[in-house]
């Protein structure tokens, strides 16, 4: 396997759009090759439908470090919850439940405090804490190496004498998490991509991926299809459609939507439901304004060193 993984990234493009294996792996490396400002911030703007049409929206600004890759919300409310703050009835309020009738103004959110970072990679890539810049190419590409146990460079010498070819970075999976096979070559967004149906080998609740698009030209990821999202049960078992995007030089999230109704959350039902990253910048972390960091119900399994949670 290994032979033919290394020797698959040698070779033209015709011929390594045959192995769906190197063009996953070329997917990891772009993503991991890529590097974000030290904060981000942006909105993340939440939107659900109920059985009667009825929608309702949220707008959360939230700030994203790179070195600790960590998610401050502030403040800790939705835009319409401080512009409408919610008055219980005439009554009384009982854990919850308005006794006498309705409140007025904005009641909650639809999925408590939303704490998600903008460059989530669903396990494609392992987080990579943000560098000060100074990197020369060849550490980059040592870092990324590293990162995914690449063979030695006597191995890729030996390769480029034998084939005659240069290789700028070769990324070979020592473990597999997924069968993957190459569906075909769509259309997204007005450019070409891979498609790539994963199916995983183990634990299909932690390995969550199920489709992935890949940019023929770039190896960037256009869009991903889960099975589950998020940390919490109620959005396990559906499927959700991620669209992701180039901004500022790097991968971006642009918006999760799930693709079947939502139910059970605190008694609330949604025909649709979906989470969109808005209004991206750069700007300084208000830290020490304090405000929601992660461990919301709607957040992503944490990081780990093979990607995050696996997924």
């Amino acid at each position: 396997m290994l032979a033919a993984v290394l020797f698959a990234l040698a070779v033209p493009n015709a011929q390594l759009a045959r192995d769906p294996y190197v063009i996953f792996d070329r997917a990891r490396t772009f993503w991991s090759s890529q590097h974000y400002p030290s904060v981000v911030n942006y909105t993340v703007h939440v939107t659900a439908t109920d059985a009667d049409s009825n929608n309702e929206q949220r707008h959360y600004h939230e700030y994203w470090n790179a070195q600790s890759n960590t998610v401050v919300v502030q403040p800790p409310e939705s835009d319409e919850q401080l512009a409408r703050p919610y008055k219980p009835s005439g009554w009384f309020n009982l854990m919850g439940l308005d006794v006498g009738g309705p409140g007025t103004g904005v009641k909650g959110d639809l999925f408590d405090v939303p704490a998600l970072a903008p460059n989530y990679s669903f396990g494609i890539a392992p987080y990579m804490p943000t560098t000060t810049g100074a990197e020369s190419p060849a550490e980059i590409v040592a870092e990324i190496r590293r990162t995914y146990h690449d063979p030695a460079p006597q191995k890729i010498a030996q390769l480029e004498k034998q084939y005659g070819l240069k290789t700028i970075a070769v990324v070979v999976s020592t473990k597999r998490e997924y069968t993957i096979t190459l569906v075909g070559i769509e259309t997204i967004e007005g450019h070409r991509d891979y498609h790539l149906a994963m199916q995983p080998l183990s634990d299909p609740q932690k390995y969550r991926l199920r489709d992935v698009w890949i940019a023929t030209a770039t190896f960037a990821t256009d869009q991903l299809n889960l099975a589950g999202n998020f940390s919490d049960k109620s959005t396990e078992g559906i499927s959700w459609l991620v669209n992701l995007r180039q901004f500022d030089g790097a991968t971006y999230i642009a918006k999760e939507s799930a693709q079947a109704p939502l139910d059970g959350y605190r008694g609330r039902m949604y025909d649709t439901f979906s989470v969109s990253f808005e209004d991206l910048g750069t700007g300084k972390s208000p830290f020490w304004m304090g405000g929601a960091s992660g461990g919301g119900s709607l957040s992503e399994p944490p990081l780990g060193p093979t990607g995050p949670g696996g997924a």
